[in-house]
């Protein structure tokens, strides 16, 4: 695999998806996050927007890939975009391989997102797809103003994906609430949801959408606008 820019990488200590739940990812995704083929369409269509002149994408937190299989359908010449995608998880870089394996115009690296080393100025999209929350909340500022740096000073764009906690408890207790009931509609015991919840404890840390916004303004990003919700999940684009 080609390293382009992302070096420097540390090993990898970080709680990560296993082979069985890389296998199984994009069913889990769509049975537990809300109108989840319309936040992927979404994503697509404004990455796009975003990929005129400076052609290069850097992924963090890639998985196996579907976000950037989602924009090079989209755009028209999915050739030229430049891209490199970097995951904690071997087993998701190795289905991101295989799904790319007749593109390259693409890299993917397995490493510690906080420990890449990004080019200032090299790219015209970033993505950060439900990732941010598995970082620590002390180093987040640092990641976004990296992910800052890394963009083109012409309009470079940042799409952050985040589940978010509700702004007090009254909206927070409705949201989970009535996330819960949507996954049990979809499937899931009141069991498996316990287990789930249990097992993210300490992992999965969400902030509420106007911290995470504060964060984005505090990078740097002189612009931000959520461009899609649904309950407890958000989608927002930074630009430079």
């Amino acid at each position: 695999m080609k390293m382009n820019d992302i070096d420097n990488v540390s090993p990898i200590e970080k709680w990560k998806f296993d082979k069985e739940v890389s296998h199984v990812f994009p069913n889990m995704l769509s049975r537990s996050i809300p109108s989840y083929m319309g936040m992927r369409e979404s994503i697509s269509r404004v990455a796009i927007k975003f990929l005129n002149n400076n052609k290069n994408i850097l992924d963090i937190g890639c998985s196996r890939g579907d976000t950037l299989k989602d924009i090079f359908e989209r755009h028209e010449k999915p050739k030229e975009l430049l891209t490199v995608g970097v995951d904690s998880s071997k087993h998701m870089i190795d289905h991101a391989v295989r799904q790319f394996k007749d593109w390259d115009n693409v890299s993917f690296v397995e490493a510690d997102v906080l420990e890449i080393g990004i080019t200032p100025g090299k790219y015209g999209l970033a993505l950060c797809v439900l990732t941010a929350q598995f970082i620590p909340i002390e180093k987040r500022q640092k990641l976004f103003r990296n992910i800052y740096d890394g963009l083109d000073s012409s309009c470079g764009a940042f799409i952050l994906v985040e589940k978010v906690l509700g702004e007090n408890s009254f909206m927070q207790d409705l949201l989970v609430d009535i996330y819960y009931e949507l996954k049990t509609e979809n499937g899931y015991s009141a069991e498996q949801i316990e287990s789930k919840r249990k097992s993210l404890e300490g992992v999965l840390v969400p902030l509420t959408a106007s911290e995470n916004e504060r964060f984005l303004e505090r990078a740097g990003f002189t612009a931000v606008q959520r461009f899609w919700q649904d309950l407890n999940f958000v989608a927002w684009l930074a630009v430079k």
